[in-house]
């Protein structure tokens, strides 16, 4: 393929295009590679274009200079700082945005990462001389940089690995981008191999093991303070639940008559269906009939038709927000709202009374993971495919790509089995009236 034509090529939609006023317009689709028939019917296009653009005082005004511009290294090019070109490159990013190309938030990235950039190598650089402007050199210089301080971290804050990538790629698009508008003549191909940084090793979720499940779960009281907690502990692990999910659990997300919960997950609004274990069934059963009060109801806020299986002590919702004041400041203009979660409370309080320091136990939130890891494990120990899918389905996650979202037919049903299994694997009892210790139960 020549370096230099009036056309440029898109390697990944396989399209001839020529930008006008900083759009790209595609002109004819190749054939999966470049080739010089494709390249003469797309020039054909082009030629139309400017022909019938010409009929437009506004158009060719617009393209004026793009049609009487040869595309050589030769060619004398106007001087813009960087910072000029960055402006040019955030305001483009900015009109993505607003045809809703990319999110807003990416934009704003964008501009960190420019103004990163901008500071360190300095914005009074023109591109008279390109291949001092974007080159190879000062793009693996911001590189060892963003390594420097990623170890370092001297005299700028120390960065991740995650947050060293963004960095690295967002100057690697606007190297890009500054080639494909001409602000910059000979293209960085460079880039290709400039790789990224490695990420650190992800570390095994803490997850609970089965005897510190048992020694909290036989740990709670009886008294109608405690009591409930039994259930949160088992909504953890039979739900996949956090504390978020056991305050607002309402009646009518529970099925007794076929033994299924159905929410929708407060942090990802993802809807999963589980099937109730024996023992979660019965204490909800005998919560419904003998512990929730049947006078004065508590519903979900915003929303009166939804009751609320939990509450506290003090009839309020198991999480509430206060005011909280800030001293110094006058108390109607200082103060803010708090969340209260009387859950968490509780287990911190639980987790030092059943092991006496909370230094190396897992909080409540670990009961969901716990519940995943030991699914994929049964589900691999059992000879059920496609373990990490069931995980996902219980903790009520986003799919993470196309293909496990359409093409693996994976449905809820797929839980019942491994829940079941995982219900043996903790082995929990309970019984109205009686109270069982692990010692009693486990030796």
């Amino acid at each position: 393929m020549p370096r230099k034509l009036l056309l440029k090529w898109d390697k990944s939609n396989k399209y001839f295009y020529q930008t006008v006023n900083g759009r790209k317009i595609y002109l004819c689709k190749g054939r999966g590679k470049w080739n010089k028939e494709d390249y003469e019917v797309a020039l054909g296009i082009w030629n139309a274009y400017l022909e019938e653009a010409s009929q437009d005082p506004k158009i060719e005004k617009k393209i004026q200079k793009k049609r009487n511009t040869r595309l050589s290294s030769k060619n004398e090019r106007p001087k813009h700082t960087l910072a000029g070109i960055a402006d040019r490159f955030l305001h483009f990013q900015y009109k993505r945005a607003r045809n809703k190309e990319i999110t807003v938030h990416r934009t704003g990235s964008f501009r960190w990462a420019i103004k990163r950039f901008l500071k360190w190598v300095g914005p009074k650089q023109h591109n008279d001389d390109s291949a001092q402007l974007l080159n190879r050199e000062r793009i693996e210089g911001w590189k060892t940089y963003l390594d420097r301080i990623q170890k370092e971290g001297q005299k700028e804050k120390r960065i991740s690995a995650i947050t060293a990538n963004d960095l690295l790629l967002t100057i690697k698009m606007f190297a890009g981008w500054a080639y494909d508008f001409d602000y910059i003549s000979k293209e960085p191909k460079y880039l290709r191999h400039i790789k990224k940084f490695d990420k650190p090793m992800v570390k095994n979720p803490e997850i609970f093991t089965v005897e510190q499940v048992r020694r909290l779960f036989y740990e709670v009281f009886d008294s109608p303070v405690w009591r409930s907690f039994k259930i949160y502990i088992l909504l953890g692990l039979n739900c996949g639940f956090g504390t978020r999910e056991v305050a607002t659990l309402c009646y009518d997300e529970i099925d007794f008559e076929n033994r299924k919960i159905s929410k929708f997950r407060t942090k990802t609004g993802v809807y999963s269906e589980w099937f109730m274990w024996d023992i979660t069934y019965e204490m909800l059963k005998h919560h419904k009939e003998h512990w929730s009060p049947k006078s004065n109801p508590i519903y979900l806020h915003g929303n009166e038709d939804k009751e609320l299986v939990f509450r506290t002590s003090r009839d309020k919702p198991l999480m509430w927000q206060r005011l909280k004041n800030i001293d110094g400041v006058n108390p109607v203009e200082g103060s803010r709202f708090v969340n209260v979660d009387s859950v968490a409370k509780r287990f911190k309080s639980l987790r030092e009374r059943t092991f006496g320091s909370t230094e190396d136990i897992p909080t409540f939130r670990h009961f969901r993971k716990t519940g995943a890891t030991l699914l994929a494990d049964i589900c691999s120990r059992t000879g059920l495919d496609h373990g990490h899918l069931v995980a996902r389905l219980y903790l009520s996650h986003s799919p993470t790509d196309i293909f496990n979202q359409y093409y693996y037919n994976i449905t809820f049903e797929n839980l019942r089995r491994p829940l079941k299994e995982l219900e043996k694997v903790f082995d929990l009892k309970w019984e109205p009236n009686k109270r069982y210790t692990y010692e009693e139960l486990y030796g």
